[in-house]
């Protein structure tokens, strides 16, 4: 896993009889054993690491893949799921392509086309909703389990608070889910935001207050408004012009599922800190993005 990810429900390594999207409407397998891994299908990566020099990546490799399968059978994400015996033949793979890969795209993702030209010797099976990420994504991701299976009154439901999900064999509607929010993006709805880059890096501390809950209707408020907060350090008392952001109304819940989802569950982990560290913990819970955007 990243570490930018939470889960929702377990992560196992059998998904017979588990309520996850496959790719393929009939997979080989549905669970991981030896040459036979499993990956999420990423939802934002596109086809750039098929245009790079797959022979030089490869020292000397003879890879052949039609363009429309790159997306549909290799572009992998995390979470990755693999016998240590698979995982360790794609490491070795992985450490020797990804500094190559750099070498020709110095940009983000290189370590990802890295591992994605390592499992082209040893493909994945690859699942769409082991996660959700990004809001923008169309047929990747598990974002029909948010779209369809969860009304507007649910999206920001306190029983789906992380920390405190409970699974149970049997995943009924109301508590279809994927495994695990990966909170890779910047996610806005109306003045509510969150960000790992913009979250205070003492957050978890005694001193710094709780971020402050979304309302529970978050997904009914003015999409078509929605304000981006000031930039990181922004001067105290000088005026801030946001800038709007025009949100599809089936964006908004999205959004505002990962805004909702993301501030209970840092804040419960900022919670037990405190229960357990602190002599003297600030329980306010009125920090936001808007209201104190330096870190």
């Amino acid at each position: 896993m990243d570490p930018d990810m939470i889960l929702l429900r377990p992560m196992v390594h059998d998904y017979t009889h588990q309520q996850v999207i496959f790719v393929e409407d009939h997979p080989t397998k549905r669970r991981v054993e030896h040459g036979f891994p499993m990956a999420q299908q990423d939802g934002y990566l596109t086809n750039e690491w098929m245009k790079l020099n797959a022979f030089y990546i490869t020292n000397g490799g003879d890879i052949h893949i039609p363009w429309e399968d790159g997306p549909k059978h290799y572009n992998t994400g995390p979470p990755y799921l693999a016998t240590v015996k698979d995982m360790m033949a794609i490491a070795q793979l992985w450490a020797d392509y990804a500094p190559r890969v750099y070498e020709i795209h110095p940009k983000l993702f290189a370590e990802m086309f890295g591992y994605i030209f390592a499992t082209t010797q040893l493909p994945h099976t690859l699942i769409q909703s082991l996660v959700v990420s990004t809001t923008q994504t169309h047929n990747r991701e598990g974002w029909e389990y948010i779209d369809t299976a969860l009304s507007d009154d649910q999206v920001c439901a306190p029983q789906l608070q992380p920390a405190r999900f409970q699974p149970t064999d049997d995943i009924t509607s109301s508590t279809q889910l994927p495994v695990a929010l990966h909170y890779c993006k910047r996610y806005l709805l109306h003045t509510w935001f969150f960000s790992k880059y913009r979250l205070k890096k003492q957050y978890i501390s005694c001193d710094t207050p709780l971020l402050q809950l979304p309302p529970i209707d978050l997904v009914r408020y003015n999409y078509t408004s929605s304000l981006q907060p000031p930039p990181n350090r922004h001067p105290p008392g000088v005026p801030w012009d946001p800038p709007r952001a025009n949100l599809t109304t089936h964006r908004a819940k999205r959004e505002a599922f990962m805004i909702c989802q993301l501030i209970r569950a840092v804040n419960e982990a900022a919670i037990h800190f405190k229960k357990t560290a602190c002599a003297n913990p600030n329980w306010n819970d009125n920090y936001t993005f808007f209201n104190d955007p330096n870190d």
